[in-house]
C-alpha cells in the first residue's frame, strides 16, 4: 500500500495501528474499555491531520482532481467526528462493524484514489510540474482544538 511519499506512507501506517489498536480495546484485549474513547478520539485527531497534509501536498502539486478527493476527506471525517460525539454522550458505542467499516476505507482509499494522487506527483500521470513536486509534508504544531473539529494545526511544505 505504498505511495511513496514516505511522510504519507508513515501517516498510512499510523492510523492503521491506530484502528488495530482501537479493535483490540473494544476487545479488552489492551486494558478494557475505558480508555476506549481516548483511542478513537486519538484516531479522529490523526486522521484530521493527515487529510489536512494530503490536501496541502494537492495544493503544492497543483493536483487536478484535488477538490473530488478533499470530498471524500469530508465526508469521513464527518462520519468520523459524528460518531466520536454520539460516543461521548452516550447515544452510541463502537462496533466491530463500524471498526470494519473504517479499516476498508483507508485500504480502499490508500490503493484507490491516494495512488492517484501519488502517481500524479511522481509525474505518472498528465499535467505533472516536476518544479512542484513536495518532497515532505507534516504537521508543524499539534494545536488541534477538540471541542473544534474544523481546527487543526499548521503544516509545513518543503520542496
Amino acid at each position: 500500500m505504498s505511495l511513496g511519499i514516505p511522510n504519507i506512507d508513515e501517516q498510512h501506517q499510523g492510523l492503521i495501528v491506530r484502528v488495530n489498536r482501537l479493535e483490540e480495546e473494544m476487545s479488552g484485549g489492551i486494558s478494557g474499555t475505558s480508555s476506549v474513547g481516548s483511542f478513537f478520539f486519538d484516531l479522529v485527531r490523526s486522521t484530521q491531520r493527515h487529510f489536512a497534509c494530503e490536501e496541502a501536498l494537492f495544493a503544492r502539486a497543483g493536483y487536478q482532481d484535488a477538490a473530488t478527493h478533499a470530498k471524500h476527506h469530508a465526508l469521513l471525517l464527518r462520519q468520523l467526528w459524528g460518531s466520536r460525539q454520539a460516543f461521548d454522550v452516550g447515544q452510541r458505542g463502537l462496533s466491530v462493524k463500524f471498526l470494519t467499516f473504517l479499516g476498508d476505507w483507508l485500504t480502499s482509499h490508500i490503493e484507490g484514489a491516494d495512488q492517484q494522487y501519488a502517481a500524479f506527483t511522481r509525474g505518472e500521470l498528465p499535467g505533472y510540474s516536476a518544479g512542484r513536486r513536495p518532497q515532505t509534508v507534516g504537521v508543524a504544531s499539534d494545536t488541534d482544538r477538540p471541542d473544534r473539529p474544523d481546527r487543526f494545526g499548521g503544516l509545513v511544505l518543503v520542496a
